[in-house]
């Protein structure tokens, strides 16, 4: 049922931990919310640790709303379950920022090269 997408209206009740109100995240999610006229009702915290709210998920604490590219490592396990929002289609970039005019030592040159490589493959491989 939820595999295009699952209407948040549906989880106004449900608890839910939620990342820091100052997060991007957050922001994003506050304004799909206005958008759409939901209301999530019981948000039992807030946390900016994405291990803790899929701990308490799979301790049938919460729910929580996470960045697919952060499930990854979840992704295969059986015990939780995973789906996107429905119409939250809003972008959340991630910036690496380098100084130009610095000289960088050889092993930063090559995590620089690496992290681009990964980030390419990520990009091609995700949805």
């Amino acid at each position: 049922m939820f595999k295009k997408g699952v209407d948040l209206k549906y989880f106004e009740k449900i608890p839910m931990t939620l990342y820091n109100e100052t997060g991007a995240l957050n922001t994003l999610l506050q304004q799909h919310l206005l958008t759409h006229g939901i209301e999530l009702n019981n948000v039992v915290c807030y946390t900016s640790e994405c291990d803790v709210q899929i701990d308490l998920c799979l301790n049938n604490v919460t729910s929580a709303i996470i960045p697919k590219m952060l499930a990854n490592n979840f992704l295969q396990n059986n015990e939780i379950y995973f789906f996107p929002i429905k119409d939250f289609n809003y972008p959340l970039r991630v910036d690496i920022v380098s100084n130009p005019y610095l000289e960088k030592p050889l092993y930063l040159k090559a995590f620089i090269s690496i992290l681009k490589e990964e980030l390419v493959e990520f990009s091609m491989n995700s949805f």
